[in-house]
């Protein structure tokens, strides 16, 4: 559903108890305070441990309001205008909508009511939004049609997108610097005491994690053989080459047609005799060339097409498209790993995609579990928790130099490790979202500063730092010297005994190039003859800006049909968006601050 921002504010509403009135609705608070609840419930995952700000909550319930004034705007204009979504539509779109669809693929209704209990909506709700947005559709659909990007907005964009530029390069690496001379023990000293934070210890954090996610409850999920079956089937493709079919087909709406020309086409008629006979009953024909089962246009021809030996004819078959007739030309088998090689691994992978349908209900359970003042320890048994607890730094290491066992993708320990060093000691532990479908929790127990560490245990860092600033101050006032705009890049670099490169022209978007994003950066800032230097790990680039060469619309035709969908695309949700915003103003919504401001208290 879409986002349109509301500034209407009317006051003096007395006993009004509706939140906002758009034309002749009303929208109470009732329907408003869910909205807020299920957006403040994705901020609240968003932010972790944080405690959302008063601002952020007045956001939210400005944000809940304008979606429900846009969507009553939206739909009184749909009911002025007669459009009606059907029943058999309503029920096609919730089957077509991803989040609902189990391991099979298909509509499941177990994960449908999964779905709706995580976001706070009964199915009649839900079928009354995803109607009022159908119809909403139809009506935004209209008024988008005709909408394309034209050429002279297609062309400057595509000219900036597509820009190259040619440089001249220079490249200053400490490898290539002579020793300087050796710092002495004053200097050293110095170093150390002006830059303790490179030779103290890391702080540590003791940390409590409770983590649940779709691996740990796979455990105990059962899979069914038939869902297993479904499965292979449908990843068939990752586990080998597919078994792939060429046919020739005939199209016909008439059954007893169907079998004549089957009968036929099985005497020995060649495809040319049964191209004509098919367009004399009235049919049409078509081939299917090295084709997987998955690419045939219907399920029922592609059972037959894939029951049927190679240069055989097909039994007739009919379908919602009308009869068809089918002759193998060609069988390609298929290769790769069978389903008993992969059952055992297929099957872990089913059950973590269930598991993924069960992690948000044990989330609620979960967080009201924390609500209740519960620490970690106390977690229910019953929610498939994993727990652990132990002491390690910011990179996830353990006082010994070793990774911390910390359980998860790498992702997820990411997250975890974020959240640790975010967290006050003492602190009660928070619900929050991270990534694979998991939720967490963690709690602080100790916090061990930083201590310095004894100039005697790092003298040698300390040297090896010191030797190295020192060729950065040289190779920093080298590169300087070339950005000079008195003198001349190239004249700069001999004199200098630099020898000066010119790489391939360089893209905006440096593909192929192996260039750091922050330098090509740097590149397309500068103006044609200007110089600039970029700092990197080995030592410093400096760069002057020879030529700026802008894409030609006329040197690939595909890549400019791209880019004219795109900005087509981005001009029909502007049409969007206006539309929506001028319904919502033609309605004059009026909006009771006082009713809003109490939904936006914690």
């Amino acid at each position: 559903f879409g986002l349109w921002g509301v500034a209407d504010v009317v006051k003096n509403f007395g006993s009004e108890s509706a939140v906002a009135v758009v034309g002749g609705t009303r929208i109470e608070a009732p329907a408003v305070q869910q909205q807020y609840r299920v957006q403040m419930q994705q901020v609240q995952r968003a932010l972790g441990a944080a405690e959302p700000s008063p601002e952020i909550r007045r956001e939210v319930a400005e944000r809940a309001v304008g979606q429900l004034v846009a969507q009553a705007a939206l739909a009184a204009e749909v009911q002025k205008l007669g459009l009606a979504v059907p029943d058999e539509a309503l029920r096609q779109a919730v089957f077509e909508i991803p989040a609902f669809k189990g391991p099979t693929g298909v509509f499941e209704k177990r994960t449908f009511d999964v779905v709706m209990a995580n976001n706070g909506l009964t199915e009649a709700r839900f079928l009354d939004l995803l109607r009022a947005e159908l119809g909403a559709r139809q009506f935004l659909d209209a008024a988008k049609v005709g909408v394309s990007a034209p050429d002279a907005l297609v062309r400057p964009v595509y000219a900036y997108q597509m820009e190259k530029r040619l440089i001249d390069l220079v490249e200053l690496k400490y490898a290539d610097m002579p020793a300087g001379v050796a710092p002495d023990e004053a200097a050293l000293r110095r170093w150390y005491d002006n830059h303790p934070d490179q030779y103290s210890t890391a702080e540590y954090r003791r940390a409590k994690i409770a983590i649940l996610s779709p691996e740990a409850l796979a455990r105990d999920v059962a899979v069914t053989d038939d869902e297993l079956r479904a499965a292979y089937d449908q990843r068939r493709d990752s586990f080998g080459k597919a078994e792939t079919r060429s046919a020739e087909v005939i199209q016909t709406n008439d059954g007893v047609k169907a079998q004549a020309l089957a009968s036929l086409w099985r005497t020995g008629a060649d495809w040319a005799r049964m191209q004509e006979e098919a367009q004399t009953e009235g049919g049409t024909s078509l081939t299917l060339d090295d084709t997987t089962r998955e690419q045939v246009p219907s399920s029922e021809l592609a059972e037959a097409i894939f029951a049927t030996d190679e240069g055989k004819v097909a039994e007739p078959v009919q379908t919602p498209l009308g009869w068809y007739v089918a002759r193998v030309s060609k069988l390609v088998p298929g290769g790769g790993k069978s389903f008993e090689q992969v059952r055992d691994e297929l099957k872990k992978t089913v059950a973590v995609e269930k598991a993924a349908d069960l992690v948000y209900d044990r989330a609620a359970k979960f967080e009201d579990a924390l609500a209740s003042g519960a620490a970690l320890d106390d977690m229910p048994g019953d929610l498939g928790l994993i727990g652990v607890s132990g002491t390690l730094d910011a990179r996830g290491k353990m006082q010994d130099g070793e990774a911390a066992p910390v359980p998860g993708s790498a992702e997820l320990r990411a997250a975890l490790i974020s959240a640790i060093f975010q967290a006050k000691i003492g602190e009660a532990a928070r619900l929050a979202e991270g990534p694979d479908h998991a939720y967490f929790a963690v709690s602080i127990d100790d916090v061990i500063a930083p201590k310095l560490r004894p100039y005697e245990d790092v003298a040698e860092a300390v040297r090896a730092d010191v030797v190295r600033d020192q060729l950065r101050r040289e190779l920093e006032q080298k590169a300087a010297a070339l950005t000079d705009p008195a003198r001349k890049f190239a004249e700069a670099a001999a004199e200098a005994g630099l020898e000066v490169k010119r790489p391939d022209p360089i893209a905006r978007d440096a593909s192929g190039t192996g260039l750091p994003q922050q330098f090509v950066t740097a590149i397309f800032g500068l103006k044609q003859g200007q110089s600039t230097m970029v700092e990197a790990a080995e030592g410093f680039a400096v760069v002057s800006l020879v030529d700026i060469r802008p894409g030609d619309p006329e040197s690939d035709a595909a890549i400019y049909a791209k880019a004219r969908e795109v900005l087509t695309g981005s001009l029909a949700n502007d049409v969007d968006t206006m539309l929506a915003n001028a319904l919502r103003e033609r309605a004059k919504p009026r909006i009771n601050r006082k009713l809003l401001d109490q939904i936006a208290q914690p």
